[in-house]
């Protein structure tokens, strides 16, 4: 891992530590006392204002006062009577809440550019471009002809020496639902547009020109490459909310593994099995 990455996670640590230690004799939530300051009457204003675009009346915070405080009695009966007891809804949502308490500790914290260009020298593969390719295909429809394919190789051949400028102008072999110029596609767009078997056709092909036939799920087609333009790094002033978003998003993963760690020693952990006992061998 890089040597930002360390700092800002033992720093992280620290902040949880301290945290921790401030506020564990804070209020319970099972406690008998609500109270209501001016941060949740902030809160429940802002809220309203999100909602209904205006500003609440007196009259209408009273009511948002009553609702919060008949809303929080509520959430602690449920829990005097356990009610969040193996609510899977109720986990996964306090896990997200806690997920999110980490991510704001670290996004909040300035990352300079000498942390991110060392972690984007450390992961540059990872911010490089895609191979793409922008072309024209010609389609033969199944459905319209006694044999596609033949039909297919007799077109490649009587254009193969066509000029690029005439490319464009050349109409389409059958009428579909396809386009027939494409632009700057990576390998992974043009399976989702035509195909896993049409796709893999595009693999060993690096420069302009006819290609073909090649089939699809639609039927078969004739292509002109256009252009073909090579994986390649990008520069780091051109990736750089790119490697921010990357660098925040490891340091996340790495700081929730290491509070994991650290009180995974505070549970004793007895997994039982009998059907599935053949899992411990």
């Amino acid at each position: 891992m890089a040597e930002p990455l360390v700092h800002f996670l033992l720093l992280g640590m620290c902040i949880f530590l301290l945290n921790s230690l401030f506020n564990s004799s804070s209020q319970r939530p099972d406690s008998i006392d609500i109270v209501v300051d001016d941060n949740d009457i902030d809160r429940l204003v802002t809220q309203y204002k999100q909602v209904w675009n205006e500003e609440p009346s007196p009259a209408t915070i009273k009511k948002l006062i009553d609702q919060y405080v008949h809303s929080e009695v509520m959430y602690r009966e449920a829990l005097a009577l356990k009610l969040d007891h193996n609510d899977e809804i109720i986990k996964r949502r306090l896990k997200q809440k806690y997920e999110f308490l980490i991510k704001d500790m670290i996004t909040t914290n300035q990352v300079s550019d000498e942390d991110l260009q060392a972690y984007y020298a450390d992961h540059s593969s990872d911010f490089s471009t895609e191979k793409s390719y922008s072309f024209y295909q010609f389609y033969f429809s199944p459905d319209k002809r006694i044999n596609p394919l033949s039909d297919a190789s007799e077109f490649i051949q009587s254009h193969r020496l066509t000029s690029k400028s005439v490319i464009p102008n050349l109409p389409p072999a059958d009428l579909s639902h396809l386009k027939q110029d494409y632009t700057q596609l990576s390998i992974q767009q043009i399976r989702q547009e035509f195909g896993l078997d049409f796709a893999d056709a595009f693999q060993d092909i690096n420069a302009a020109s006819w290609y073909g036939p090649i089939s699809s799920g639609f039927g078969i087609h004739v292509l002109y490459i256009v252009d073909v333009q090579l994986s390649r790094i990008e520069d780091f002033d051109q990736v750089k909310d790119q490697v921010l978003d990357a660098f925040e998003k490891d340091l996340i993963q790495q700081y929730n593994e290491t509070i994991y760690k650290s009180v995974l020693d505070n549970y004793s952990i007895d997994i039982t099995l009998d059907k599935w006992a053949n899992l411990n061998q």
